[in-house]
């Protein structure tokens, strides 16, 4: 049946015309409730959207007008339902990763269609490889990085045990070399006690010596006197 306006001619047989009173009657004739079942889908790409337009009819193939009230949600997030306006609606391409969801399209309450979305993206794959690659390059740095850290720190303690040993070993010749010096010291106050008691000694012979003449001299004379 279709919707519209129509005019209704009473006859009593195809011969006669319009021989009732009020005849043609007007008739108009608009679309019962519309009926979920009956509803069309279609999808379209437009730049970085994929287009969803809606066209509801009543049990009679009618297009039907806005007593529908179009819903959707996507998987089972149905708290995040979203209301159409005008029977059109707008789904984005592109996501950082591929990826798909399911969107439950409704009509009045009824769901009428379940719609596979496949976004556009990056293959999580491939993504996974780059960041393994680059978790293993940032390993290999940072294990050589560590590696010469190592390697510069030994050097290190091996720069400093030579400077403990060359002071080891300066502080060592300083004290002998201190000992030495001690040593020879003592020999100088040696030889020079040495040397005081051997001229002590020298002038006490010499002294000796020379009372021994005087007093010698001096006996010889007071013989001489006596005789």
């Amino acid at each position: 049946m279709s919707i519209g306006t129509f005019q209704l001619h009473v006859k009593e047989d195809s011969r006669i015309e319009n021989r009732f009173k009020n005849s043609p009657v007007t008739l108009k004739i608009t679309a019962v409730a519309t009926a979920p079942e009956k509803t069309v889908i279609k999808d379209d790409f437009e730049a970085d959207f994929r287009i969803f337009r809606v066209t509801t009819f009543d049990k009679f193939d009618n297009l039907t007008g806005d007593d529908a009230v179009i819903t959707y949600h996507f998987d089972d997030a149905a708290t995040d339902t979203v209301t159409v306006t005008d029977k059109l609606f707008k789904i984005e391409r592109y996501r950082p990763f591929r990826s798909s969801e399911t969107l439950h399209l409704f009509l009045n309450g009824v769901k009428i269609e379940s719609i596979n979305i496949i976004y556009d993206g990056m293959d999580p794959a491939i993504v996974v490889v780059a960041v393994s690659a680059f978790v293993a390059i940032v390993s290999f740095a940072v294990r050589r990085a560590r590696v010469e850290q190592n390697k510069r720190h030994k050097i290190y303690i091996e720069k400093e045990q030579d400077k403990e040993a060359f002071a080891a070993e300066k502080e060592d010749l300083e004290l002998k070399h201190d000992d030495v010096k001690r040593l020879m010291s003592q020999d100088k106050k040696a030889f020079a006690v040495k040397e005081v008691s051997e001229r002590s000694e020298r002038l006490f012979y010499l002294t000796f010596a020379s009372d021994f003449v005087s007093e010698a001299s001096a006996f010889s004379a007071s013989l001489w006197l006596f005789n």
